[in-house]
């Protein structure tokens, strides 16, 4: 035998094993679609199965009285006094800051450095933290700030 022939050969045997490895593959998923249709189709009638078996409810309608039977009647009813409201809630305006450099009138986060959108300058900021107010009637109104993210 020559070497072109061994080759040949060895293209044969190739082919050959290559066609073998397709058909197991063909078989073995019509097989695994055999599986699944298998399961589809049990657990479907199962399904069904259990529609079928729980009964249906008879339930009658509630006869009504015919229209026009019953006479005339007023209406009656008890009145009862809408619940009375305290005039002590919310905050008159408007609001008046306490006077600016009184101790405890503000509060501030701690200083944090702000920058602008285009990067170009930075500077500190103290943010305020709690801002004191006196409404119209002179009660006292506190503002609490959040935290702001820094940027």
């Amino acid at each position: 035998m020559s070497a072109q022939d061994d080759r040949r050969d060895s293209g044969y045997r190739m082919q050959d094993s290559r066609r073998a490895i397709g058909d197991r593959m063909i078989k073995d998923r019509q097989a695994i679609r055999a599986g699944i249709e298998a399961a589809r189709a049990s657990t479907f009638k199962a399904d069904l199965n259990t529609l079928e078996t729980s009964p249906r409810k008879q339930v009658s309608l509630r006869s009504r009285e015919a229209k026009g039977n019953r006479p005339a009647t007023v209406g009656t009813g008890t009145y009862k006094a809408p619940a009375t409201t305290s005039t002590g809630g919310g905050i008159a305006s408007p609001l008046t800051e306490v006077a600016v450099g009184d101790v405890g009138d503000r509060e501030f986060w701690p200083a944090m450095i702000q920058e602008t959108t285009d990067g170009l300058l930075t500077f500190e900021v103290r943010p305020i933290k709690k801002w004191k107010f006196l409404d119209a009637e002179g009660n006292s109104v506190v503002l609490n700030i959040a935290k702001p993210a820094v940027q």
